[in-house]
């Protein structure tokens, strides 16, 4: 399952994805300019929609790793070099990537 989210240069992003058990996700990611960061705002999944507003960083346990034992799959964000997202470009020029993955796909990049 593991995809790579594809950031366009709106500060205000709302994606859709398909899990690979057909389940719906969808995720509002907003770039808030004067915290200079992208916050995962909420997400949708099994039609109700979470409030979260969690800074989209580089974490190595995962984005949502606090909802790892309700969730199938969780956001991974990697950097070039090492330095958190900061800038709204930083994703559609490729310094940093987000991934979404599932709980096994999160355990071998952990290990």
């Amino acid at each position: 399952m593991a995809q790579e989210i594809i950031f366009g240069e709106d500060v205000k992003q709302e994606l859709n994805f398909t899990l690979d058990n057909g389940e719906l996700i969808k995720l509002k990611i907003f770039y808030i300019v004067i915290l200079q960061g992208f916050y995962l705002i909420s997400y949708t999944y099994k039609n109700v929609e979470k409030n979260v507003n969690l800074r989209i960083c580089i974490n190595p346990f995962g984005i949502l790793s606090q909802f790892e034992n309700i969730l199938p799959f969780d956001l991974i964000c990697i950097s070039e070099d090492n330095i958190e997202p900061v800038y709204l470009n930083d994703f559609s020029i490729g310094r940093c990537k987000l991934f979404i993955v599932n709980q096994e796909e999160k355990r071998a990049l952990l290990s």
